[in-house]
């Protein structure tokens, strides 16, 4: 394979990229941002990118023709410096694939692949939370919606599977740094013990941990980040959920992904 020069962290909401991305940024030669909406090109990049100082180097590129990708590219790698791999974790990126390999062609997609049944009891197991907010579309009230969001956060793996780094979040949980390891050992890039004992919140928009908080108070569904690296204990929810049929097709799902 050829020098990665761009890494985005994508896969269903609540397979672990944020987790994974921490510790990928561990490594000196990343760089990775957490969901600032680098490849939208909406407001949200515009804030980012004015936090970072470096808007009007993106405008000026803009201004003298060049695409937004192309702009938002020599951006970046000016603010990161030379050598370095920069990225963002965003699980939304699974939708448009198909852009992002024609729009960034030195980039490379990892996966995170999870058990989807773990999966969906996360969107379902929050839907009561005090913390639930607009903007938390992957929290559903129903089986078939959390069915329906895994099925589109997965097409990567149909489409584009030969050009994709997959890493499963057990294998990651279960052994950081071999798993880490094995994902990037076409691209000679080695993690170590060392690096991923200082895991902390990826940066994006203001404070670091910020996408981690409301209102001073670590969001329900973030504590496991700002924790070791550890197997998250299993949730379990009432029956009438295992017994419809959309909790049959994501039984499928797993069974269809290697999950036992």
């Amino acid at each position: 394979m050829n020098a990665i020069k761009q890494l985005f962290i994508i896969g269903a909401p609540r397979s672990g990229t944020t987790i994974i991305a921490q510790a990928i940024d561990c490594h000196p030669i990343f760089k990775i941002y957490d969901e600032v909406f680098l490849l939208k090109n909406n407001e949200l990049t515009d804030i980012f990118l004015k936090n970072k100082n470096i808007f009007n180097n993106f405008d000026n590129l803009i201004k003298s023709g060049k695409s937004v990708s192309d702009s938002i590219i020599s951006t970046m790698q000016d603010h990161v410096g030379e050598g370095i791999i920069w990225g963002e974790k965003m699980p939304d990126y699974s939708f448009i694939i198909d852009e992002i390999t024609i729009k960034y062609p030195d980039a490379i997609c990892l996966f995170v692949m999870r058990d989807p049944r773990r999966i969906a009891k996360s969107y379902l197991n929050y839907k009561d939370s005090e913390f639930r907010a607009d903007g938390d579309y992957w929290i559903t009230n129903s089986v078939p919606k959390a069915h329906n969001l895994i099925k589109k956060s997965l097409k990567p793996l149909d489409s584009h599977r030969d050009n994709l780094i997959i890493i499963r979040y057990e294998d990651f949980v279960s052994n950081p740094v071999n798993a880490l390891n094995r994902s990037f050992k076409p691209f000679k890039i080695v993690f170590s013990k060392k690096m991923l004992k200082n895991i902390g919140p990826l940066e994006s928009f203001g404070d670091p941990g910020g996408q981690f908080l409301d209102n001073g108070k670590v969001l329900p569904w973030k504590q496991e980040n700002l924790n070791n690296i550890k197997v998250q204990k299993d949730i379990e929810l009432p029956q009438y959920v295992y017994d419809s049929a959309a909790w049959q097709e994501i039984e499928s799902i797993a069974h269809n992904l290697g999950y036992k």
